[in-house]
């Protein structure tokens, strides 16, 4: 069981980094809260150092519609 989800990590991982080097934006999120919110809401050191590397902005605020329902906010 641990192997199959440091595979499924390894896959994310390696496929956020395939989007970020062929130029996507690390702060861009069809979602309110930004990608940056789910690395550091699940934990993901790694997946946080990369994206702040790769330009993702700390400092974004969230919206009161969406901080009522963040459990981390």
């Amino acid at each position: 069981m641990l192997l199959r989800c440091f595979g499924r990590v390894q896959r994310i991982h390696s496929t956020v980094l395939l989007l970020l080097r062929r130029g996507a934006d690390p702060n861009a999120s069809s979602c309110p809260m930004p990608v940056l919110f789910f690395a550091v809401r699940s934990g993901d050191v790694d997946m946080v150092r990369l994206l702040l590397e790769r330009g993702a902005q700390p400092g974004v605020t969230l919206t009161d519609s969406v901080r009522r329902y963040s459990i981390v906010y």
